[in-house]
């Protein structure tokens, strides 16, 4: 923002600057994600297309998270989420 970019614009060079990481793995996908929230909603600004990705990214029983994650560690992500 300091580079006179808007909240969108900021949300999408962070998408492209970790893109690799988003393709590679659903949890850095995840990480990612969660972090463009909780940085957009210190600023009272979410993106809905963010919002739509993180909400099916949580929906861990219907994506390939659980597989890259032991029992333990899934737990402890769906903790911090909440």
């Amino acid at each position: 923002m300091e580079e006179g970019l808007s909240l969108s614009q900021v949300t999408e060079k962070l998408l492209v600057e970790y893109h690799r990481g988003i393709v590679r793995s659903n949890v850095e996908k995840l990480v990612v994600y969660l972090t463009v929230a909780l940085l957009s909603l210190e600023k009272n600004y979410l993106r809905v297309d963010i919002q739509s990705e993180l909400n099916s990214i949580i929906d861990i029983s219907s994506t390939t998270l659980k597989q890259e994650l032991a029992d333990k560690d899934v737990k402890k992500v769906l903790q911090d989420i909440e």
